[in-house]
């Protein structure tokens, strides 16, 4: 009796150890230069050049994006568009279509850090989330139509897979300053 206790005390002990290490704890960011400081070797995706002025680039539905380092997936349309008369700020990925939106976003092994400039209107009963490989959901705040907001995430493990789920709303990626990876912390 007194092994198999201790047996089962070990194997109790092991799981919690093992569950505590894959919660890999992470640092959220709403300002991108402050991200920008956090993450060493920032990569970002440029959308510029794939849509001509006032002609949207179909992507697919479901929607699909690949460049060289990064797969951008989503659970309906997907188009790219030349938002400067929106943001005055060039290109954005701009997924439509299905409620809720679901957009993953995968990324190199490597990446330890992940941000991206958005705007997402909150409609009364919108609501935008991140899903952040094994760190847990975080919210991502609304912002006034025509404006951008920023969530950054780092953490000390590589991230993965980033999981944007938008409900009863929609979003938009800016690029330039958006789709930003590099190293980081948590």
């Amino acid at each position: 009796m007194g092994r198999s206790y201790r047996q089962l005390s070990l194997l109790v002990c092991v799981l919690l150890w093992v569950a505590a290490a894959s919660a890999a704890p992470a640092t959220v960011f709403e300002d991108e230069a402050n991200f920008l400081a956090a993450v060493s070797n920032p990569s970002l995706i440029d959308f510029e050049g794939i849509a001509e002025p006032g002609t949207p680039e179909y992507l697919g539905n479901p929607g699909f994006f690949s460049s060289v380092d990064i797969l951008i997936l989503n659970n309906s349309q997907m188009f790219i568009q030349d938002a400067d008369a929106i943001y005055g700020s060039g290109a954005v990925l701009s997924p439509q279509g299905a409620n809720p939106q679901i957009i993953q976003i995968v990324l190199p092994a490597s990446a330890t850090g992940f941000g991206f400039s958005y705007s997402y209107a909150n409609y009364g009963s919108g609501s935008a989330s991140a899903n952040v490989n094994v760190s847990g959901e975080f919210a991502i705040p609304p912002e006034p139509p025509g404006s951008l907001g920023f969530f950054g995430i780092t953490r000390d493990t590589a991230i993965g897979v980033v999981t944007l789920t938008v409900d009863g709303s929609a979003i938009d990626i800016e690029d330039r300053k958006s789709v930003v990876w590099g190293g980081g912390g948590g």
